[in-house]
């Protein structure tokens, strides 16, 4: 089965599933609510450890998405295995220090170079714009074409 063919069949399937109450929560967004509308897939994507939410235990549902967000979410979401993650580290984690990645998305930004969904221009002109740093967010045209690399649609 492609890749592409996989994603829709798990996309299905999450939608399909039943959403029960899960152990995994933020403060800012519950039930009762205002953002009542997104508590199931949230809470659903953090009890699959695809979303990681703040340490401050909120999930910021206004906030931009960042660069290195998105990584983490992609990396997460692929579920590479361990052999992958370290040929991603070794071939790119040099790469990830010179453009200053912070170790909590290191491991990801390396996966998202490894399978082309990133080349080292991608991230001179992250660094260049501020977005490693995240102070600069970037726009949903980016992040559709990350993605869709990343899960090898491009």
């Amino acid at each position: 089965m492609n890749l592409k063919k996989l994603f829709i069949y798990a996309l299905t399937v999450l939608l399909l599933i039943p959403t029960f109450a899960t152990a995994k929560t933020f403060s800012d967004v519950d039930q009762p609510g205002g953002f009542s509308w997104i508590y199931k897939e949230v809470s659903y994507l953090a009890d699959e450890n695809i979303l990681d939410g703040y340490p401050d235990g909120t999930f910021k549902p206004n906030k931009p998405v960042s660069f290195l967000e998105v990584s983490q979410i992609m990396f997460k979401v692929l579920k590479p295995s361990s052999v992958e993650v370290s040929e991603a580290l070794s071939a790119y984690g040099s790469v990830c220090d010179k453009y200053d990645v912070p170790e909590w998305a290191k491991t990801a930004v390396a996966y998202m170079l490894k399978r082309g969904a990133y080349t080292e221009a991608t991230l001179n002109e992250a660094k260049r714009l501020n977005m490693i740093n995240g102070s600069v967010y970037p726009d949903r045209n980016s992040v559709t074409v990350y993605i869709g690399r990343a899960l090898g649609f491009t």
